[in-house]
C-alpha cells in the first residue's frame, strides 16, 4: 500500500486496518483545530463521524498528514498521547488500568490493542532483563505507523505514572527510528523517558523486574470484565495484519484464560491443529512465519515465559497448576524451562515476589 491509491483506499483483496473513531473524535475536542481542517479529504463529516465506531486508517492517515500543515508542532502525536485518558482506550483502556501489576498493565496494551486499532502491530518481549514493546507497520506507510508509535509510547508512559506514582529517572527508554535533529529533540522533549534516536524501530523499554511490580489500581473483577469485553471485540473483528499475529493472538487468548479462568484448560493448540483453524497446512504455516522471522515454536515459547511469571505471581496457583495452564504435561519440564527464561526455579521467583 505504498501507492496513492492504496494510501486512501484498499486495493482489491487488502485488509482493511482501521482505528476508533473515539480517537478521531478526540482530537477534534483536543487540538484546537477547526473540525473542517482536519477532516478535509476524509469524506468524513462532524456529524457521520458520531455515527461510527471505527475509521480506516487511510483516512486517519489524511487526518494526521492535516495536522503536520495545520497544528503548528512537530509535537502533536505525543501531545495527543498525553491528552488520552483512559476511557479514550475503552475496554483496553480500563483493563490496562485495572491489571494486577504494571507488566501486565503494559502485556494488556500488547495483547488487546487491535480491539482499539488494527493499523499497527504490537509485540512485547523480555530481553536482558528489559521488557520491550514494539509498535510495528501493517499499512505500508511507515510514517502513518511512526505516529501513531509517538502516540501510543507517550500513552504508556502516563499508563505506568498513574500506576507507579513516579517513574524513576531513566527507567524508561523510548526508541525512535528516526535521526537526530531538531524535530526529534523536540519530540523527546515531550517524553518523562530517556529518549534514543536512530533506532530500528519505535518501542518503550522497561526494566523487566516491572512485571511483578503490583498495581494500587488493581480491580479484579473490572479487569476480568474488560478482558472479556477486549475478547469479543476482537474476536467481532476477526482481522490479523500477519500470520505470526493470528498465531500470537490464538495463543494469548488460550493463555488468558488459564490466567483468568477458574478450570484447568486444555494444553496450548499444537502447530497441526493451528494450521487447520487457518485453513492451511502445517508446512504453509510454518513457511509463512518463516518469512516474517518467527516460528511457532518461539511465538509458543515467548508467550509461555510472560505468562508463568505472571500466574506466579497468583499465589491461588501452584507450581503443577501453572505448569498445566501452560501446556506442560510434566512439572520437571516447566522448572527447567523456566530457569533457562529467568535464571531461577519458579519457587525461587515466586519467593523474591513477597
Amino acid at each position: 500500500m505504498t501507492s496513492e491509491k492504496g494510501r486512501y483506499g484498499p486495493s482489491p483483496g487488502s485488509v482493511g486496518y482501521d482505528a476508533a473513531a473515539a480517537y478521531v473524535r478526540l482530537i477534534l475536542q483536543g487540538l484546537g483545530i477547526s473540525p473542517g481542517i482536519v477532516l478535509a479529504g476524509t469524506g468524513i463529516s462532524v456529524e457521520g463521524l458520531d455515527e461510527l465506531e471505527f475509521v480506516p486508517w487511510q483516512s486517519l492517515a489524511v487526518i494526521f498528514d492535516n495536522l503536520d500543515a495545520h497544528a503548528g508542532s512537530v509535537v502533536w502525536p505525543v501531545e495527543l498521547g498525553a491528552r488520552l485518558n483512559i476511557t479514550s482506550h475503552g475496554a483496553v483502556g480500563f483493563a490496562a488500568l485495572t491489571a494486577p501489576t504494571a507488566g501486565d498493565a503494559v502485556a494488556t496494551i500488547a495483547t488487546y490493542y487491535r480491539a482499539r486499532i488494527t493499523a499497527v502491530e504490537m509485540n512485547l518481549r523480555e530481553e536482558n532483563n528489559v521488557l520491550r514493546l514494539t509498535i510495528g507497520d501493517v499499512t505500508g506507510d511507515p510514517a502513518f505507523a511512526g505516529r501513531i508509535a509517538l502516540i501510543v509510547m507517550k500513552v504508556v508512559e502516563s499508563l505506568l505514572a498513574a500506576i507507579l506514582g513516579k517513574i524513576p529517572d531513566r527507567a524508561l527508554n523510548v526508541c525512535l527510528a528516526m535521526p537526530a535533529g531538531a524535530k526529534a529533540r523536540r519530540i523527546a522533549g515531550m517524553y518523562q523517558a530517556r529518549v534514543t534516536f536512530g533506532a530500528d524501530s519505535y518501542s518503550i523499554a522497561m526494566p523487566a523486574g516491572w512485571r511483578m511490580l503490583p498495581s494500587p489500581l488493581h480491580e479484579r473483577s473490572a479487569y476480568r470484565e474488560n478482558i472479556l469485553e477486549c475478547q469479543r471485540a476482537i474476536g467481532r473483528s476477526n482481522t490479523f495484519p500477519t500470520t505470526a499475529g493470528m498465531v500470537r493472538a490464538v495463543l494469548r487468548a488460550h493463555l488468558e484464560a488459564g490466567l483468568t479462568g477458574g478450570n484447568v484448560p486444555a494444553r496450548p493448540p499444537a502447530l497441526e491443529e493451528m494450521a487447520g483453524r487457518m485453513a492451511v497446512t502445517p508446512r504453509t504455516l510454518m513457511r509463512r512465519l518463516q518469512r516474517e522471522g518467527d516460528s511457532y515454536q518461539q511465538i509458543l515459547d515467548l508467550l509461555r515465559q510472560e505468562y508463568a511469571a505472571r500466574m506466579l505471581a497468583d499465589a491461588r496457583l501452584d507450581i503443577a497448576d501453572i505448569a498445566m495452564r501452560l501446556g506442560y504435561t510434566e512439572s520437571p519440564n516447566f522448572c527447567r524451562a523456566f530457569r533457562r527464561w529467568y535464571g531461577a526455579s519458579p519457587a525461587a521467583w515466586r519467593r523474591t515476589m513477597n
